[in-house]
C-alpha cells in the first residue's frame, strides 16, 4: 500500500495508514460489537472470533450452495402421482362475429344530412363571421370594435418634468476648489 500522508488545516502531517494500524484493536462505534479491524468481540471487549474466521465462514456458506436441476421434493401429505401434472390449456374459443345491426347496413346516401363528403347546408342563424381579431363569432355578436382602455393607455405621451438636483449634486457640479 502506498504511504498516504495528508496535511491538516493547521499544517500538520497525518499518516492515515499508521493511525489505522495503531487503533485497530479499539472497539468500533455501533451496535455490531466488533473492533476497528473487524474481529467479533465478546463480554469485556475480548476477541471471540477473528476477522479471518468470520470471512472464511461467510464465504464457505455462500459458495457451498450449488444450483441443480433436480426435481423439487414432493410433499408427503399429497398422494403420489405417477405423471407430472401439466398445466391445462384452455380450449380454443371460436367466436362468431356479431350480427350487423340495421344501422350498420344503412346506406350513407339515405342519411338526411346528406353524404359525408359534402358540407351540410346551414341555416342563416348558424353562420359564423370572422371578426377583426381573427375570432369566429355570430353575425349579431360581430360589432365594430371600440378601443378599450388598453388601447387608450398604449399611446405614448410625453411629460416634461424639470429635474431638481439634490444639495450633494449641486456641490459636485460647482467649479473650482472643493477641498483645501
Amino acid at each position: 500500500m502506498a504511504n498516504k500522508t495528508y496535511r491538516t488545516a493547521n499544517g500538520k502531517q497525518v499518516d492515515i495508514e499508521t493511525l489505522s494500524l495503531q487503533n485497530e484493536t479499539v472497539i468500533a462505534v455501533g451496535n455490531m460489537s466488533v473492533n476497528a479491524r473487524g474481529d467479533q468481540l465478546g463480554a469485556g471487549g475480548k476477541i471471540v472470533r477473528t476477522r479471518e474466521e468470520v470471512m472464511k465462514e461467510h464465504y464457505a456458506v455462500t459458495n457451498s450452495i450449488v444450483p441443480n436441476d433436480d426435481a423439487m421434493p414432493r410433499d408427503p401429505n399429497v398422494e403420489n402421482v405417477e405423471q407430472p401434472v401439466q398445466a391445462q390449456q384452455p380450449a380454443p374459443v371460436h367466436e362468431t362475429p356479431p350480427e350487423p345491426t340495421p344501422e350498420a347496413n344503412k346506406i350513407v346516401e339515405d342519411d338526411p344530412a346528406g353524404p359525408l363528403d359534402e358540407p351540410v347546408a346551414t341555416d342563416q342563424n348558424d353562420e359564423w363571421v370572422e371578426d377583426e381579431d381573427g375570432n369566429f363569432v355570430r353575425p349579431e355578436d360581430a360589432k365594430a370594435s371600440t378601443k378599450g382602455i388598453s388601447d387608450a393607455l398604449a399611446t405614448s405621451k410625453s411629460v416634461s418634468v424639470p429635474m431638481e438636483q439634490t444639495p450633494k449634486q449641486k456641490a459636485r457640479a460647482k467649479k473650482g476648489i472643493k477641498r483645501i
